[in-house]
């Protein structure tokens, strides 16, 4: 005990998921103190069991989907309730996103109480002119992490370039505009 605080292990035998309450008491020499009032501790240690699935347009099968996008898409999906979301990416270097396991880490969100997730646009981290094989992964509140993400569907960004804006005119004398490359 320092300052009035103390610190202490709990050895559970066995070590099975569960609600226990514990009851403390404070010993010094022969004397011991009153029970304190009553602390309940939660063992979750078991992972969740599936990966998140992923909403339409993404839905899948068993094969991985595929899919050409000409906007950073909105990813969304569902999931065990309030677990977090992570939605991962990789390079698809033939096309077939079954060789590959995505490892870049493109969206981290939380789901609603119903099990609902939603990226939104925030995977901005993909390229035009690539493909990639996209998977997700959730972690319960207690912190495990159920399996790893797989190839679900296969995105190909084709995003056409943008046409040039003009922020500032060129002004000659006469105040004629200039023409020019962007």
């Amino acid at each position: 005990v320092t300052g009035g605080r103390y610190e202490c292990d709990v050895t559970l035998s066995p070590a099975t998921d569960g609600t226990y309450t514990v009851d403390l008491t404070q010993t010094v020499g022969t004397t011991s103190s009153a029970t304190s009032g009553h602390v309940t501790v939660v063992l979750d240690q078991t992972p969740p069991t599936t990966r998140p699935t992923f909403a339409a347009p993404w839905v899948t099968g068993t094969s991985p989907a595929q899919a050409v996008s000409t906007y950073i898409p909105d990813i969304a999906g569902n999931a065990d309730p309030n677990a977090r979301v992570s939605v991962y990416a990789a390079e698809e270097p033939n096309g077939y996103p079954a060789d590959v396991t995505p490892d870049l880490p493109i969206c981290f969100t939380i789901a609603d109480s119903a099990g609902a997730w939603d990226c939104g646009e925030g995977t901005g981290d993909l390229s035009m002119g690539t493909s990639y094989s996209i998977g997700a992964q959730q972690t319960d509140a207690a912190n495990n992490a159920g399996p790893s993400p797989v190839a679900t569907f296969e995105l190909y960004l084709d995003i056409p370039p943008q046409a040039p804006t003009i922020v500032t005119p060129l002004a000659d004398a006469g105040s004629q505009w200039r023409a020019g490359t962007p």
